[in-house]
């Protein structure tokens, strides 16, 4: 019922609008054409070689560093738990990287090396500048402990990545 009053509308439109030009359907032909066994239109990868020669978005910009990771490694005999905190504000250049503001917290095992903990994704994909990367920008605070004890927010005083 609403789809028959939509339609009707939306020709009624057109009737009284004759100077505007109707929808028109894409330039490559739909699973429902080839299905159907009618070739006479291009599909879309033959019409077009390379998807970004017609691309009519944002400007496409290169990125080295479009991700970062932060991995830990357990040297001890004992499971630890831990608690990560980021801080911007290591350099006078802002951050462009994506952190949880609240941090981090989660257990490594005993002797456990290169556990992936986090992605940092950054919030625009700019060009890799020279000097710092984003990371280095970046204050990151770790704490440890047993995984008998809880490891608080006030007990992250060390820093990693600077």
């Amino acid at each position: 019922m609403v789809k028959d009053t939509v339609f009707k509308h939306v020709k009624e439109y057109y009737e009284l609008n004759p100077q505007v030009e109707a929808a028109k359907p894409a330039p490559y032909s739909s699973d429902k054409t080839m299905r159907e066994g009618r070739t006479e239109e291009k599909t879309f990868e033959e019409a077009v070689e390379d998807p970004f020669s017609v691309w009519e978005g944002a400007e496409l910009q290169s990125c080295d560093d479009l991700v970062y990771e932060l991995r830990l490694m357990n040297t001890t005999d004992e499971s630890l738990k831990y608690r990560i905190l980021f801080v911007d504000g290591a350099t006078d250049t802002p951050c462009n990287l994506v952190w949880p503001i609240n941090g981090l917290v989660g257990t490594i095992g005993a002797y456990e090396t290169n556990k992936l903990v986090a992605l940092l994704p950054k919030r625009e994909a700019t060009p890799t500048e020279p000097g710092l990367t984003e990371l280095q920008k970046l204050v990151v605070m770790l704490a440890a402990s047993t995984d008998k004890n809880k490891v608080g927010k006030e007990g992250a005083n060390g820093s990693v990545g600077n």
